[in-house]
Parts: structure tokens; sequence; C-alpha cells
């Protein structure tokens, strides 16, 4: 596969085909086999398919249409917001055309000319709370100041939450979140969240499980 000045080798991968979407191997970006030590971080992440996952060409019109289209269905429904993961991975310019596509939400439900609000869900934030409320490597002082003077995007733009499925089970985030196995420091924290003005706050609604713990992941 070629991408400007750098030549990528790509595996052979059998792809299903998608005839309710009518998508074909076109429409999906290629695996990379081979990444060259000239590519960019940027090109890395955003142009080869993350862990092996069949990952769609947004670049390719028709699939942002198709995409708009579910989208705008489930706005019908009187869906007002949806969950986009791994947004990293995706080029920019690609999300902000579909996004552009998107129709107003339901008028009789959440008013006349109302479009969907994107946040970004802002992993940082609980990160900071647990080094202050549960590992003491930080000061409560600071915390009048948590938000934008923490270098956080603008309070208008997050979701603010101490911890969620995926970094309570170890994966991303950027650091061990305060969960339910720390019930006296989750109530404080939670506590702070409410009540301090920043960012659209989220509480999480967990449950007890067993960890079974392998290569530092938890697999349950």
């Amino acid at each position: 596969m070629e991408m400007g000045d750098l030549a990528l080798t790509a595996m052979r991968v059998a792809f299903p085909e998608f005839p309710t979407a009518q998508m074909t191997v076109t429409d999906m970006i290629p695996a990379i086999k081979e990444i060259l030590a000239s590519t960019t971080m940027e090109v890395e992440v955003r142009n080869c398919r993350l862990v092996g996952l069949a990952d769609l060409r947004l670049g390719s019109d028709y699939v942002r249409g198709k995409v708009a289209d579910y989208f705008n269905k489930l706005i019908g429904f009187g869906v007002a917001g949806f969950r986009v993961d791994a947004d990293k991975h995706m080029w920019p310019g690609d999300l902000e055309n579909i996004f552009g596509r998107l129709q107003n939400l339901r008028s009789n439900v959440f008013g006349s000319g109302k479009k969907y609000l994107p946040r970004i869900t802002n992993f940082k934030y609980g990160v900071e709370l647990a080094n202050i409320f549960l590992r003491y490597s930080n000061q409560a002082k600071w915390l009048r100041k948590l938000g934008e003077g923490w270098s956080m995007p603008h309070t208008n733009d997050v979701f603010v939450f101490l911890s969620n499925h995926v970094n309570q089970r170890g994966h991303g985030g950027g650091g061990a979140p305060i969960t339910f196995r720390n019930p006296k420091q989750l109530k404080i924290a939670t506590a702070f969240m409410l009540a301090h003005p920043y960012g659209f706050p989220r509480v999480m609604s967990s449950y007890e499980w067993t960890p079974f713990v392998a290569n530092f992941y938890h697999s349950r």
C-alpha cells in the first residue's frame, strides 16, 4: 500500500462482506504487516488497523455517508449522543465530515434546532483525583484549579468521571483510578466531582467482580 512517500507492506486478509451496508474490501483499511521507521506516530496510529481489528476507511465518502446514515437513524429514534471509541485512531477531518452530516435532534423531545453536543471522555481527571485521594502523590490544596487550570480541555467539552469499565480493568487512561475497591476514597472523590464546577460529571455504577490478572491486564 502506498501513502505518499511511504511504502507499507500489507498482509492478505480475508475480509467478510457486509451485505446490509453494501460494504466490501475496498471500504476497509488493509492490515499493516510492516511499519517503516520513517513513519510518524500520527500516521501509524491513524492509518493502521488497531490490534488487528477490521477498520472502516473513513476517508471514503461512501463510508462516511453510511456511518452518518446510521447515526441519523438513531437520532430519529430519539438518541442524543454517541460514544466514539478509539477516536485517536481516526483522522479528525474524517470525524468532522461525518458529524457535519448529522441532523438535528428530535424536536418533540429536545426542542427545535438542537444538535448533539460532542464531549471528550477525560480520563486524566479521574487519575489526577486518584493521585490525591488514593495515592497521596499530590496535595488537595491544588484542587481549586482542577480542570482548565491543569491543562485539561474546556469545561463545556468534557465528560469527567473517576473510572469506567476500561480503566477499572487496567486498560488505557494513563494510570490506575479510584474504584469500588476503594470505598472510602470513592465516596470522597465522588462528592468532590459532583460539587466541583468542571465538566459534565458521570458516576460509574459498578459491581463486584473477581479480577484475573494476566500480563498486567484484567481479563474479566
